[in-house]
């Protein structure tokens, strides 16, 4: 936000309760028309929207033909949705124990 580098985490804590910090803190939330959030909480569940879970790479299971196959149920589907789905479905996983 700011274009400073530091070369000790002191540095940086002191750039960051600057004045200069600051000023550049208060213009972008003016920018983007939002407040700085008013609690740590507020600023723990905006980060919590940011974070997406990471999908599975299911890329081993494709076929050349670019479906997918899982070999304990003997079930080919269409697409990697599909497939994720199945994976955590409960026939799937009933399958695999046995």
């Amino acid at each position: 936000m700011c274009s400073v580098s530091a070369t000790s985490q002191e540095q940086l804590d002191g750039h960051l309760v600057g004045q200069r910090h600051m000023k550049a803190v208060r213009a972008t939330a003016k920018k983007a028309s939002t407040a700085v959030p008013d609690s740590i909480l507020a600023s723990v569940i905006k980060a919590d929207e940011v974070k997406k879970p990471k999908s599975k790479d299911f890329s081993i299971y494709r076929t050349p033909s670019g479906k997918y196959y899982c070999a304990p149920c003997d079930l080919t589907l269409n697409s990697e949705s599909q497939f994720a789905q199945h994976v955590e479905s409960k026939k799937h996983k009933t399958r695999r124990v046995k």
